[in-house]
């Protein structure tokens, strides 16, 4: 086990290892649970190169149609609190969901994606000019920029969450809003820790989740940097309930922590235009409303998933 401090706390308590994990072809690393925050990651963390390789491999075609009815959702969310602003989507992929928003609304909509190939298919297919290709922080935007900030399945990649929020709280406006859809760690980490105890190998979790956030890591976090929660609901019930062992497993749950046995090959195919619609608008919009609805208020452990609105807490300090 490593004796570098938290990447979340700066803690340097000692920390429990839970189990062996793996990462990109033939790495390993502890699974560690900080004593101090409660946040568990991979120990030591993953080098960029590591984090490179692994997500080099990671198609986009996104299915259109989910996104478009996602932004749908978000129109009628942004035009509650004010008919126009600033978007920004941090890790928006091939651009789909604020190509809509962008369409349909007078929200001007900016996007930030680590892989080149959605950018060049969002700037050139879409005419998406405001995505960028980076991370955020080599995209340096304004202090007090964005009116709201979408950051869905984002922060248990980067190698950095605390540094990430920071700069997401500095580029936001006194009055904005952050909506943080996010793992729950305690529940998300569990299928690592079983594989490994069944079949004595070091698991990698097929999203490439390097931290996993508890409910007492993200408080902290949000405390930390200055954000007041300002509602929060826990998803994937049925799928957290599973992994907590309180419904039975599907059969083939291991093959989702299997590690890589050979070494990661880039995926270089071109992104296509989808046109064809297999459903009716009706159907993607019942199936994503029946994804917000089956939810419960709170952060609890039995889900798999959290969804957090977060506004500045003190603005005058920031």
């Amino acid at each position: 086990m490593s004796n570098n401090p938290c990447p979340i706390c700066n803690s340097e308590k000692d920390k429990t290892k839970l189990c062996q994990v793996s990462f990109t072809y033939q790495s390993e690393f502890n699974l560690s649970e900080c004593s101090n925050c409660q946040v568990i990651y991979c120990d030591p963390t993953p080098t960029t190169e590591q984090f490179i390789r692994f997500y080099s491999t990671e198609g986009y075609d996104f299915n259109r149609w989910k996104q478009e009815s996602k932004a749908r959702a978000y129109i009628k969310r942004l035009n509650k609190k004010q008919t126009s602003g600033r978007f920004l989507d941090i890790g928006c992929a091939t651009g789909y969901m604020i190509n809509k928003i962008a369409q349909d609304s007078d929200w001007q909509v900016y996007g930030v994606e680590l892989s080149e190939h959605p950018v060049t298919f969002a700037r050139e297919v879409l005419g998406l000019q405001n995505v960028i290709h980076g991370d955020l922080f080599s995209v340096n935007y304004n202090d007090d920029f964005f009116d709201y900030i979408n950051i869905s399945d984002v922060l248990e990649h980067v190698p950095n969450p605390r540094e990430f929020l920071q700069e997401c709280r500095r580029i936001l406006k006194p009055d904005g809003y952050i909506q943080l859809e996010v793992p729950n760690g305690h529940n998300d980490s569990r299928g690592l820790i079983n594989y490994n105890k069944q079949f004595n190998e070091a698991g990698c979790h097929a999203s490439g989740h390097v931290f996993f956030f508890q409910k007492a890591t993200l408080l902290y976090l949000f405390d930390q940097i200055g954000f007041d929660v300002v509602r929060a609901r826990t998803m994937g019930i049925k799928n957290g309930l599973r992994n907590a062992g309180w419904l039975p497993k599907k059969k083939s749950w291991y093959k989702f922590f299997i590690p890589r046995k050979k070494p990661e090959v880039a995926v270089e195919s071109e992104i296509q235009l989808i046109s064809k619609k297999e459903h009716s608008d009706f159907y993607y919009w019942y199936r994503y409303l029946k994804h917000v609805w089956f939810t419960l208020p709170g952060l609890h452990n039995f889900g798999l998933n959290f969804n957090i609105v977060l506004k500045p807490s003190h603005p005058e300090t920031k």
